[in-house]
């Protein structure tokens, strides 16, 4: 058991002896351990009990393993990935100009943090697995889930839909505080918000968690039947229903929610026809395809249809940024700030450049190469950039900061540009 938060000297994967063409997902991939929180119905802490329950990889460790990894997409099967935000930008940074697509999970508290998920996104995030479990503020305090409590959902998930990713939504019915509308009131909440895929699972306290230690003390506990405790059966007596209600509850959300018409209606939600679609072809493969896909893994040809998941997948991560490259100012115009009110503003902007830099820089990419930064959080070397045609320098990066941030004294005018408009629109000076 590692008392260090790290993986130092940890052996490469024996990927040579995974039969990849059996696999949808062949690049499974951890870099961490663990989790940083401690919610009372996680597995974790029983799992890691006696020593450390959350470290990485080093940084370099992990970017060879995913080097190693042929192809586009990948699934990190981390229980959180952006726990260690040092850890994660890093790898993020590190990441940008793989050409990967990939899926991970993370809590909503690390998606509100500010320029963490755009790195992720610049890296090829397209679709998270977020643990909301509840709604209930109050179920998620008796189970210490502190990482969710007084953060936005709405925010959370507009967020990530803004950034073109993709929300697989995780909940858990049975906590104390769940009644029998708990099943449909869920689902219709998950159907509003647009949520492409949902994951529902019934409370179930395992072993030496605390969940377990509190339910066998009051005697809650029905059996020990250890192959039904797999969060699809009721193995305690729930306190606001009887255990056949929420067993049956469970299953009637997974069909409420992905029954035909909710998908649609869910879909409706996405502002574009193009992100509806595609709303509707990876929600639908999810679930109602399960007979097909049964049949593609009987029949051992199930990589042919990765390239179907990676187009899928390719559409999200720039389909908003598109369109704000074209979204007009407060008046109907264009909003981009003159070269007069850039030339106002140099001791404000250097400072903001000075901030980025130590910010976005990892000091496991300083080196012989020069870096550049080429907006609020992302670094780019300077080398890569030319390489790709993308003439930048420092008053492109300051211009872009100002752009963002700043407001003209008195004028009550807000100076905005969209994230994805390049530097260089910005010019001349």
């Amino acid at each position: 058991m590692s008392v260090d938060r790290s993986l130092v000297g940890v052996p490469s994967i024996r990927r040579d002896l995974i039969k990849r063409h059996l696999y949808l997902v062949p690049n499974s991939i951890v870099v961490s351990r663990g989790c940083p929180h401690v919610c009372d119905f996680c597995y974790k802490e029983a799992f890691f009990g006696g020593g450390r329950s959350f470290y990485t990889q080093p940084v370099d460790a992990a970017l060879a393993e995913i080097e190693r990894l042929p192809g586009r997409h990948l699934y990190f099967l981390d229980d959180h990935l952006f726990g260690n935000a040092r850890f994660a930008s890093e790898l993020f940074v590190g990441m940008r100009g793989m050409g990967r697509l990939w899926q991970a999970a993370s809590t909503v508290k690390s998606v509100l943090q500010p320029g963490l998920l755009e790195q992720a996104v610049e890296a090829g995030l397209r679709s998270l697995f977020v643990g909301f479990e509840t709604t209930n503020t109050a179920s998620l305090r008796a189970q210490r889930k502190f990482q969710n409590i007084n953060y936005d959902y709405d925010s959370a998930i507009r967020r990530l839909h803004d950034l073109g990713v993709m929300v697989n939504a995780s909940f858990v019915f049975g906590m104390d505080e769940d009644d029998a509308s708990v099943f449909d009131r869920t689902v219709e909440w998950a159907i509003e918000r647009g949520i492409e895929t949902a994951t529902f699972h019934i409370l179930t306290p395992y072993p030496s968690t605390a969940l377990y230690q509190r339910m066998s003390t009051d005697g809650r506990l029905l059996h020990h039947d250890w192959d039904r405790y797999d969060t699809r059966h009721v193995v305690y007596q729930p306190r606001s229903m009887a255990p056949d209600v929420l067993e049956e509850g469970y299953w009637r959300a997974y069909d409420h929610f992905y029954r035909w018409g909710s998908i649609l209606r869910s879909a409706k939600v996405k502002p574009t026809v193009v992100e509806q679609f595609r709303h509707v072809g990876y929600s639908a493969g999810w679930k109602k395809f399960e007979p097909l896909w049964d049949q593609v893994i009987r029949a051992k040809r199930v990589r042919h249809t990765l390239p179907i998941l990676e187009t899928i997948l390719s559409g999200f991560g720039t389909i908003r940024a598109k369109e704000q490259d074209h979204e007009p100012g407060p008046q109907g115009g264009d909003d981009t700030p003159t070269s007069a009110e850039l030339r106002g503003a140099d001791r404000d902007l250097t400072v903001l450049h000075v901030r980025t830099i130590a910010r976005s820089v990892p000091k496991a990419m300083t080196g012989p190469r020069e870096w550049t930064c080429l907006d609020t959080v992302h670094c780019r070397s300077r080398d890569a950039s030319e390489a790709r045609g993308e003439q930048r320098d420092e008053r492109d990066h300051i211009a872009w900061e100002f752009a963002r941030r700043r407001q003209r004294p008195g004028s009550g005018r807000s100076i905005r540009v969209t994230r994805s408009r390049p530097c260089r629109a910005l010019r001349p000076w």
